[in-house]
């Protein structure tokens, strides 16, 4: 998606989240964004508005779904033990 994006001119960030309906109702998400800097910089006040913690894993599209990947993992270990 990020390369047929621009291909047509335009920028890409990915920004998975970690939370559900409760945190997003309280504005408690965490974004794992990645892609363009300069585009995710521009968005970084409406992230905050969303969410309690964003970071940005890098120019690497792919790299934020991979980071809530391993989010995922930690999170259903610790329900498991």
């Amino acid at each position: 998606l990020a390369e047929r994006v621009h291909e047509r001119g335009g920028s890409f960030v990915e920004a998975p989240v970690s939370g559900s309906k409760a945190p997003a109702a309280n504005g408690a998400l965490i974004f794992m964004c990645a892609g363009d800097e300069e585009t995710f910089r521009s968005a970084e006040a409406e992230l905050a508005a969303m969410g309690k913690f964003t970071v940005f894993c890098g120019t690497t599209v792919g790299a934020a779904s991979k980071m809530k990947l391993v989010v995922n993992l930690v999170m259903g270990t610790q329900l498991a033990v």
